[in-house]
């Protein structure tokens, strides 16, 4: 534990000297302090490293009315249709006055061919699990179309996703990029930058 307290304490005088290193890293890479093991020297380092591949995904259900899901199996498909959704944090600090902020997480909507957002929601690290479904339901009742392809680059949504994709006959694709959804995260970078 004291080593623990030693570490907070360098970092957050060192974060204190040069708040530009608290900003929210686009790539998705977090800071970690590391202790080499090479050779005798003793000193730590700081590297900024994507954290390690999920190895196990927890599927949360949450139960759907019966008549919503018979109206989104009614709806149109649009053949061809490829819908992006990710989730990211934004690069803001949200809260009432009085209480502790906390930075919110993004889960965009997307369509591919048309960079287009028809849906999106804001939500807490905490609850972003519970609330994703009923997201997913009311963006596709939203767009008033079910898509042909979901793709996605967060294994854990997409783990969440794929029982009701099956139900719908939606096609889901793990990808390493999602372009509309990268331009849009750019593009809301960009005005938060700006305040």
């Amino acid at each position: 534990m004291t080593l623990c307290l030693v570490h907070a304490r360098e970092i957050a005088t060192r974060f204190k000297q040069d708040p530009k290193l608290l900003r929210l890293l686009e790539d998705g890479r977090y800071w970690v302090r590391l202790f080499p093991n090479k050779g005798s020297s003793c000193s730590w380092i700081d590297e900024r490293r994507e954290p390690a591949p999920l190895t196990r995904v927890v599927k949360m259900t949450k139960h759907i009315p019966i008549d919503q899901l018979d109206r989104i199996k009614r709806l149109p498909r649009g053949e061809g249709s490829i819908w992006e959704i990710d989730l990211f944090p934004v690069p803001a600090r949200v809260g009432k006055a009085g209480e502790r902020p906390f930075i919110p997480v993004c889960i965009l909507f997307m369509d591919q061919a048309a960079y287009y957002i028809f849906h999106f929601h804001m939500a807490t690290l905490r609850e972003y699990r519970i609330e994703f479904i009923e997201e997913f339901l009311r963006a596709i009742e939203k767009a008033g179309l079910l898509p042909s392809e979901i793709q996605l680059r967060n294994a854990e949504l997409l783990g969440f996703l794929e029982p009701l994709a099956q139900e719908l006959s939606i096609v889901l694709k793990h990808v390493s990029r999602c372009p509309a959804v990268e331009d849009a995260k750019k593009s809301m970078r960009e005005f938060f930058a700006l305040r």
